[in-house]
């Protein structure tokens, strides 16, 4: 499997927790897919979190126009930024 990091900080993070997926650096958004025993995965599968600043750089319209297209999936953004108004 792929786990998908925003940047180096992410890429990091990912060394730290031991991941063993193969790492791709997307410089915009960044999805963590780490299998946790404990957690029933099928009452999650559709569920997406982005938390981060609402800036130009993060690409935010682009990952909202792709989640319109998912009917089945659901996308809930956490932060705060200039874009904050738009992305409302």
């Amino acid at each position: 499997s792929t786990v998908f990091a925003a940047g180096a900080l992410q890429v990091q993070i990912f060394n730290k927790l031991a991941c063993s997926s193969s790492i791709m650096v997307t410089r915009c958004v960044g999805v963590i897919n780490k299998s946790s025993p404990n957690i029933n995965h099928n009452s999650y599968n559709s569920q997406f979190i982005f938390i981060g600043r609402f800036v130009e750089v993060k690409n935010l319209q682009l990952l909202i126009s792709v989640f319109t297209q998912l009917p089945t999936s659901s996308l809930t953004i956490v932060g705060v930024g200039d874009l904050e108004s738009t992305l409302r």
